[in-house]
């Protein structure tokens, strides 16, 4: 009697045993199911067929952000103070000159009106942010000077023109009308992108070298009013 009751101790005991291994095992295999995609591994094959371990990441849509346009007295206020830096300061001089004219500039997208409205209230703000640091002037400051230069050269006498001072350095580029990647639940943003290069007026003191660069996503502003005419 007492090896039956053995045996059947004995079983119950493997049973017990073979119960607990089996609810181990399935607790491990739920818990590897509820894993995090990007936690699980799985293999792939190269190019040379062979089989390698790779990382499965949860699948994300690219998604290309918009630039962090800037309004206009921004990136006014920014490209004064990148070129001040630039400058070597000069006790008792005059404030640089520095010439934007639309024949240096290429445009992209914009008619020539609007590239030119453009330089206009850039350089109405650089002015403003420049605070008598720097002078930003146009096409008809040099043509003024051209006139003077030339009146003086006529009669020899300097300053019959209003004394005007000649230009230290130009600023060329490019302006380029673009749309940027609308956002969830937003319209897509206009705007220009401005790239600068300011180089020294007198050719055969820079042989084209730069003394500042950069490039600027800039809001597309609404044109101005024009004048009231009488």
């Amino acid at each position: 009697m007492s090896g039956l009751v053995r045996s059947v101790v004995e079983g119950t005991s493997l049973l017990v045993w073979g119960i607990r291994a089996w609810g181990v095992l399935g607790i491990l295999v739920l818990v590897a199911g509820c894993a995090p995609v990007s936690a699980r591994k799985t293999h792939v094959r190269s190019a040379e067929g062979k089989v390698i371990p790779a990382q499965i990441g949860a699948a994300r849509e690219s998604v290309a952000k918009p630039p962090a346009l800037l309004e206009v007295a921004q990136a006014t206020d920014s490209i004064g103070n990148e070129i001040l830096r630039r400058l070597v300061p000069q006790e008792g001089k005059r404030p640089p000159i520095i010439l934007i004219e639309e024949g240096h500039f290429t445009g992209q997208g914009i008619e020539s009106t609007e590239k030119e409205e453009v330089l206009d209230r850039l350089r109405r703000e650089l002015n403003r942010a420049a605070n008598g640091r720097l002078t930003f002037v146009g096409r008809h400051y040099t043509d003024i000077l051209q006139q003077e230069q030339e009146l003086e050269r006529q009669t020899g006498k300097v300053g019959q023109g209003g004394g005007l001072e000649p230009v230290d350095y130009r600023l060329t580029g490019s302006i380029s009308a673009s749309l940027s990647p609308a956002a969830q639940g937003m319209e897509p943003s206009s705007f220009y992108q401005v790239s600068l290069k300011m180089t020294k007026a007198a050719a055969e003191a820079t042989g084209g070298e730069s003394v500042w660069e950069g490039s600027y996503p800039i809001r597309r502003f609404a044109p101005l009013p024009e004048p009231a005419r009488p």
